[in-house]
């Protein structure tokens, strides 16, 4: 599975790493911006391969070759990716399309719905997508929101803490 990370699609990329481990797939996550996105970090504590661009500012067909070939050398028979992580993805349709088609990679089949994440009852706060907050209360935003989701199956909170970053 190919994602790409941003700064606006923490709590989608997290819940689209999280529901693509859980199916059995191995999670390569890129990201387009001059400098790496905290988001990024977040990825990493689900266990996801970090690809980095080959040049900042890269544009999504750069992004793709580039996720291709690390999952070519990592031994997948396919890259099923997606860029715009708001909507769920089907993995059943998407399996089918790229088991159908002669093509190394195949953008995610994706349900018309746009996810909504479920909040557990404590989560009292409501949160958009786009913070213009300072990136270090993000990352703890984005933690205190993790905590308070209620993700089917699996537990509610990160398996570690992020770590802080010391300011220069």
């Amino acid at each position: 599975m190919g994602l790409i990370a941003t700064e606006h699609n923490e709590a989608e990329l997290v819940h689209t790493t999280l529901q693509a481990i859980r199916r059995g797939y191995e999670v390569f996550v890129t990201y387009a911006s001059e400098s790496e996105p905290e988001t990024i970090d977040l990825a990493r504590l689900l266990d996801a391969r970090i690809v980095e661009p080959d040049y900042p500012g890269a544009n999504p067909d750069s992004l793709l070759s580039t996720l291709a070939t690390t999952a070519r050398r990592n031994g997948c028979p396919g890259l099923i990716y997606q860029f715009d992580v708001s909507t769920p993805i089907d993995y059943g349709r998407s399996e089918r399309e790229l088991a159908d088609r002669s093509s190394y990679t195949i953008e995610a089949e994706t349900s018309h719905a746009r996810r909504r994440l479920r909040r557990s009852s404590s989560a009292s706060r409501r949160t958009t997508r786009r913070s213009r907050s300072p990136p270090s209360s993000r990352v703890l935003r984005t933690t205190r929101i993790w905590s308070s989701w209620s993700m089917t199956g699996a537990e509610t909170t990160p398996p570690h803490a992020p770590e802080r970053r010391a300011r220069r």
